[in-house]
C-alpha cells in the first residue's frame, strides 16, 4: 500500500491498472483505443461511444488519484483455470463526469470512489504458447507464440508483457472515507466556529460586567470595588479563552464525526438491499463448483456486467450471439452510462438438462439522456444466466474471438451467429454463458 499521495495517473507506468485508469477518460468519449483493456471489454466501451455520439453528447470522464491507496492494494482475492489467473485490485480516486450537447452543459458530477479492476494474467510458470490470441493490430487469430515472434499476417512482433496482463473488468464504489487533507478541510472550520460560538457569551457577559461598573464608577461606586469587578470580568474573558479553546476543539472534532457517519448512514442506507444477498457467493460457489471445481462467482460476476453493458449499448441486442431473449425494455436506449455497483445477487440456481441456469439481480448506476436533460439512478436489473456446466471454465473466452465448434475456425462472434467459415450455427451457451433474459427489476 503507498504512503505518497500523486497528483496524477501516469500513462506510461509499468502497472496496468494506472495504464487503465489514465486511459479511461479518453476511451469513453473520445473514442480511444485502451489497449490495457482486453477485447470484450474494448468492445463495450466502443458501443458506449457509438450511442453517446448518436445522441450528439459529448462525455468527458475524469479519474484522478486520491488518498493513500493510490499506489494500489491488492485485495488478495484471485481465481485461476489451467493457464490463467485473475485478481482484484482497489484504489481511491476521485470521479468527475461531465455531459456536454455542443457548449451546454448537461450534466456533472464530483464524487469520491475507489476504482476496483480485474487484472487477467498468464499463471506464473505456465506455457501459453500454443493458446490463441487475436493478433493486436490486424485482428487475425493466431497462437501467442507466433505473435512473440510476428503475427504471421501482419507481420508485426509483439513483447508477451503487450499481450498480458489485460483489465477484463472494472467498477466503482463510493468512498465515504476522509484523507487528512479531506477532514481537516471539515474539521478546521468546524472547530474555529465552535469555539467562537462557546466565546461569544463570555464575550457578552464580560463586556455587560464592564458596562456595569463603568457605570457604578460614575455614579460613585467605590473605585476599588469597581477595579476589582472589572479585573474579575476581564478574568472570565482570558478563561473564557481557554474554555472555548478546549471545548471547540472537541465540538468541531464531534460534528466532523456526525457528518461522516450520516454519510455512512446514508451509504449504508442505499446497500440495505443488498444484505438479503449476503451469503449467495458461498452457495453459489459451491453450486458450480460440483460440476466445475474452477468456477468463481467474482469471475461470473464480472462477466454478467459486461455482458449488460453491451445489450444496453448495441443498437441490435437481439442479434448478440449471448443473447437469446426477448426484445429488450426500449428504455435501455436512453442510458448513456453504466456503471456496477458491485453487488451481483444470486436469487435462484437451477440445473437443466446439462445445463446452469442462474438468477440474479445486479445492481447498477445508470445514466440516462432523455429531453435534452442528463439523470443518474441507481437501479437493480435481472437478468437470467444460462452455461453447458460440461464444459470447463475458460478465463480467456471472448465473444470477439470463438472457435467453431464445428470447424474450429476463429472468427469475431459479435458480428456472427454463423460461423463464416462452415455456416454452420451454435449456441453459445455450450461455448461460455449465455443471457436468456435482461430488464428491470419489478418490485
Amino acid at each position: 500500500m503507498g504512503k505518497t499521495i500523486r497528483e496524477n495517473w501516469n500513462k506510461d507506468s509499468s502497472e496496468i491498472f494506472e495504464r487503465f485508469a489514465a486511459g479511461i477518460d479518453e476511451a469513453i468519449g473520445n473514442g480511444e483505443e485502451l489497449k490495457c483493456a482486453d477485447r470484450d471489454l474494448q468492445y463495450g466501451i466502443r458501443l458506449q461511444n457509438r450511442r453517446i455520439g448518436k445522441l450528439g453528447l459529448n462525455f468527458y470522464y475524469e479519474l484522478t488519484p486520491r488518498g493513500y491507496f493510490t499506489d494500489g492494494l491488492n485485495l488478495g482475492n484471485h481465481w485461476s483455470d489451467g493457464h490463467y489467473v485473475n485478481r482484484l485490485e482497489v484504489r481511491g480516486c476521485e470521479r468527475v463526469q461531465s455531459i456536454y450537447q455542443g457548449d451546454r452543459k448537461l450534466f456533472k458530477k464530483k464524487e469520491k470512489v475507489k476504482l476496483y479492476q480485474t487484472v487477467t494474467d498468464v499463471r506464473s510458470g505456465q506455457d501459453v504458447s500454443e493458446d490463441e490470441y487475436i493478433c493486436p493490430d490486424c485482428g487475425a487469430a493466431t497462437k501467442i507464440g507466433l505473435l512473440t515472434q510476428g503475427c504471421p499476417y501482419c507481420g508485426n512482433r509483439f513483447r508477451m508483457d503487450e499481450l498480458y496482463p489485460k483489465i477484463s473488468n472494472y467498477y466503482f464504489y463510493p468512498d465515504v472515507g476522509g484523507t487528512r487533507t479531506e477532514l481537516a478541510k471539515l474539521a478546521i472550520p468546524s472547530i474555529l466556529i465552535a469555539i467562537v460560538l462557546i466565546y461569544l457569551p463570555f464575550c457578552a457577559f464580560g463586556l455587560l460586567g464592564i458596562a456595569f461598573n463603568s457605570i457604578g464608577f460614575a455614579i460613585g461606586s467605590n473605585s476599588y470595588q469597581t477595579m476589582q469587578s472589572m479585573g474579575n470580568f476581564i478574568g472570565i474573558l482570558i478563561w473564557g479563552i481557554f474554555v472555548a479553546l478546549f471545548f471547540g476543539v472537541i465540538g468541531g472534532w464531534v460534528f466532523t464525526s456526525f457528518v461522516y457517519l450520516f454519510r455512512l448512514g446514508s451509504f449504508a442506507a442505499q446497500r440495505i438491499p443488498m444484505a438479503k444477498y449476503l451469503g449467495c457467493q458461498k452457495q453459489f460457489e459451491e453450486f458450480i463448483k460440483k460440476s466445475s471445481p474452477e468456477f468463481s462467482y467474482e469471475f461470473f460476476a464480472g462477466k454478467t456486467v459486461n455482458m449488460i453493458k453491451m445489450l444496453i449499448f448495441s443498437e441490435n441486442p437481439e442479434e448478440l450471439p449471448f443473447y437469446n431473449g426477448r426484445a429488450l425494455n426500449p428504455a435501455f436506449r436512453n442510458i448513456v452510462d453504466v456503471t456496477s455497483m458491485g453487488a451481483v445477487g444470486i436469487t435462484k440456481m437451477e440445473f437443466q438438462n446439462g445445463y446452469a441456469v442462474i438468477y440474479a439481480d445486479v445492481y447498477l448506476e445508470d445514466t440516462y439522456y432523455r429531453d435534452g436533460k442528463v439523470k443518474r439512478v441507481n437501479e437493480v436489473m435481472t437478468v437470467i444466466m444460462r452455461k453447458n456446466i460440461e464444459r470447463p471454465v475458460d478465463m480467456r473466452f471472448k465473444i470477439t474471438s470463438i472457435h467453431c465448434p464445428t470447424c474450429a475456425g476463429s472468427f469475431d462472434a459479435t458480428k456472427n451467429k454463423f460461423c463464416p467459415y462452415c455456416g454452420n450455427p451454435y449456441r453459445m451457451e455450450d461455448l461460455d454463458w449465455s443471457v436468456e433474459y435482461l430488464d428491470y427489476l419489478q418490485k
